[in-house]
């Protein structure tokens, strides 16, 4: 998966307050990292690679290696931007068709800002995270509520993984067809995401 580091309109945090910088940490996205798309149509459910992805993350306070110690205000940019052109279903005019609906000329790319932690609680050894952000595809922006696990190796690198159901209606975007308009997917998709970052 091509990585690199950015200004991200995905997943971006900026908390109340501005922390001292020269504690900030800038984890990099792991070029292991996951995302796929999944919905059904009427004929069959389908889904959709994510090969590239682009990351920053600024995390600021936090040098231990103990999710327990991980708190809300500790972060304070995480930012995720997807090139459209990059999505694959494994059917070309199925795909062709995702990327026209997503206004991709227009819109190349698919943001996620993520606009604060709510809440972090421990579950094991893997902390729950809940936090409100933004995606923006297709040129509209859709808030949305996510629970997202986290865990962290001993040498200090974070997996967030979860499941995040959208509308693609949330965007103004019209569930594409195929094969002549005789396949049509259905409204609702999902996103599973496995995303990490080393130290």
């Amino acid at each position: 998966m091509k990585h690199t580091l950015f200004a991200f309109p995905a997943l971006a945090a900026l908390f109340t307050g501005m922390p001292d910088t020269s504690q900030n940490a800038r984890p990099t996205l792991d070029p292991a990292s996951t995302m796929t798309i999944e919905g059904g149509s009427n004929l069959r459910d389908w889904s959709a690679d994510v090969p590239e992805m682009e990351s920053s993350f600024v995390i600021t306070g936090f040098s231990g290696t103990d999710l327990k110690h991980l708190k809300p205000e500790h972060f304070h940019t995480l930012e995720l931007r997807i090139p459209v052109r990059s999505i694959d279903t494994g059917n070309r005019g199925f795909t062709r068709n995702i990327h026209k609906y997503l206004l991709m000329d227009q819109h190349p790319r698919i943001t996620y800002r993520l606009q604060r932690v709510e809440s972090i609680s421990m579950d094991g050894a893997r902390a729950v995270i809940r936090s409100t952000g933004t995606i923006t595809a297709a040129g509209r922006d859709h808030t949305v509520n996510m629970r997202t696990h986290a865990t962290m190796n001993k040498d200090g690198s974070i997996r967030f993984a979860g499941e995040q159901p959208l509308l693609m209606s949330d965007f103004g975007i019209e569930p594409p067809t195929a094969l002549m308009g005789t396949v049509k997917a259905h409204d609702a998709i999902r996103i599973v995401y496995e995303v990490s970052y080393s130290p």
